[in-house]
């Protein structure tokens, strides 16, 4: 095939062999990584890196073949560009929800915990789907016709990976505000960098957008368009900004994140309120229990009829009752007053007046009444 009917330029052999070294490394690194640290959730991240890698290759078989290129190693890079960033978005659709399940915040997700990686993996691959779709119409497109209907279902599935991502960015952005609004039980004290993972899947995002934006502009521009017309449009915006992903993800590595499952979520309890009541009171026994034969240490005045709620009974022969002690009464406490004199006195003369007046006037003579003779004698001090 003409260049010009594959490419429209010619390709680049040390551009495709530098992309073919990033990918190749990184994914070195995802694998050495993944089998230390077990996290085998992250398989799909892995297998994005190998396809890209794939399709560099055989963009070097291709760029060697100048200036007769096959079919095949162009057809094979095509579907290769296409699934590898499906692949690595579904890893970061995981990461999301590891770390939602992390940090306990699932009442905070637009969508439920355990359905986020099917959800927005089921959009993609409906998005892929179309483009793979459109991309085998472009190869084997023998009309101009052919051509712009290819091209026009691989916008549509490009534009319906779009909106899936962009939804998915949204529920990244109310998690990420709900948890710093209100931190969860588990957010505060987690020892995990997830405010870290969250900054990197902003930054994953934004470039994962950006490269599907580029893509349906150099589908809907067609092969006379300048993104199309050159090749350094594809290196910066679809290999550079693919590779930035995979490096962020190589470096800030989810390890802590492998033993999380959904296993770990915490089932909500429901709370029914309801209007308060006061505490009830204790209320004795009607009628006490039936005794067969009291004990044989009670003497036969113990009180079991009576006995009340406070009744202790007694734990052996040499302590038969024990009572609750209550403070003494008021006067308990009060000193006592010894009798005076004028107490003896006759009550016509119990005054205190005449009493004191009588002790004060040390010149007037004091009697003092004798009960016991029945006269008035003189007092003396």
């Amino acid at each position: 095939m003409a260049a010009v009917d594959l490419y429209h330029y010619h390709p680049s052999f040390i551009l495709a062999l530098v992309a073919l070294g990033l990918f190749s490394a990184s994914t070195v690194v995802c694998l050495l990584q993944m089998i230390r640290c077990r996290t085998w959730f992250f398989i799909p991240f892995l297998l994005g890196c190998i396809v890209e890698a794939v399709g560099y290759a055989c963009r070097v078989v291709s760029a060697s073949e100048s200036p007769d290129w096959t079919f095949v190693p162009y057809a094979v890079q095509t579907f290769a560009f296409l699934l590898g960033p499906s692949l690595i978005t579904a890893s970061i659709y995981m990461i999301l929800s590891k770390i939602i399940i992390a940090l306990d915040a699932d009442i905070y997700s637009l969508v439920p915990v355990k359905v986020i990686p099917k959800v927005f993996i089921f959009g993609d691959a409906v998005a892929l789907a179309a483009q793979f779709t459109g991309a085998g119409i472009l190869i084997n497109a023998t009309s101009v016709s052919q051509q712009r209907t290819a091209q026009l279902i691989i916008i549509g599935g490009l534009a319906f990976q779009i909106y899936f991502f962009g939804f998915f960015t949204s529920v990244l952005h109310i998690v990420h505000s709900r948890i710093i609004d209100n931190p969860s039980r588990l957010s505060a004290n987690l020892t995990i960098p997830w405010k870290r993972w969250v900054i990197v899947l902003y930054i994953t995002c934004g470039l994962l957008i950006a490269r599907s934006v580029y893509r349906v502009v150099e589908y809907a521009t067609g092969p006379l368009g300048i993104l199309q017309a050159a090749e350094i449009y594809f290196y910066v915006f679809d290999a550079g900004f693919i590779f930035l992903v995979t490096l962020l993800l190589n470096i800030f590595h989810p390890r802590q994140l492998a033993t999380v499952s959904t296993d770990d979520l915490q089932d909500i309890e429901t709370v029914v309120v309801s209007p308060s009541k006061p505490p009830a009171q204790y209320q004795p026994p009607r009628t006490p229990p039936k005794y067969l034969q009291p004990p044989p240490y009670l003497p036969s005045y113990a009180n079991l009829r009576n006995r009340g709620p406070y009744y202790h009974y007694p734990q052996s022969p040499y302590r038969t009752q024990s009572y609750i002690q209550y403070p003494p009464p008021l006067h308990y406490y009060q000193q006592r007053i010894p009798p005076t004199l004028a107490h003896h006195r006759p009550r016509t003369n119990r005054t205190y007046k005449s009493f004191n007046t009588s002790l004060s006037s040390s010149s007037s003579v004091v009697s003092i009444y004798n009960p016991q003779t029945g006269q008035y004698e003189p007092f003396r001090r």
